[in-house]
């Protein structure tokens, strides 16, 4: 069941994605609802599937690592799961996400060392 999202869902989910921590009451100041919508919205948001979670993103450097980005062309009948076993080679895989035709985006986290 396909659930269709209308310009203020998209709105509200663009916020989120910002920042996931964000009051209802501040959405709704951002949206023009009042925060009881805006928590309803998510709600319905959440139940039908269109928002699977809210994550925490941490921020490696203040581990003493870095993040590198990488993006990569695979080519010449090397696969996904090769590129992603020769990145891991570099440091530690955060997240891969296939991008359109033979393309992948990585990033690593590396330690500091020094």
């Amino acid at each position: 069941m396909s659930k269709l999202l209308d310009k203020t869902d998209l709105k509200i989910i663009t916020i989120l994605a910002r920042d996931s921590r964000t009051s209802y009451m501040n959405i709704g100041s951002l949206v023009g609802l009042t925060a009881k919508s805006v928590k309803l919205r998510i709600k319905n948001m959440i139940d039908s599937g269109v928002i699977e979670k809210f994550v925490a993103r941490v921020n490696p450097a203040n581990f003493g690592y870095r993040t590198a980005h990488i993006a990569v062309s695979r080519n010449k009948g090397v696969n996904k799961d090769e590129i992603i076993k020769r990145i891991k080679h570099f440091g530690e895989l955060n997240f891969h996400v296939h991008l359109m035709g033979r393309t992948s985006m990585a990033a690593l986290i590396i330690r500091v060392i020094g």
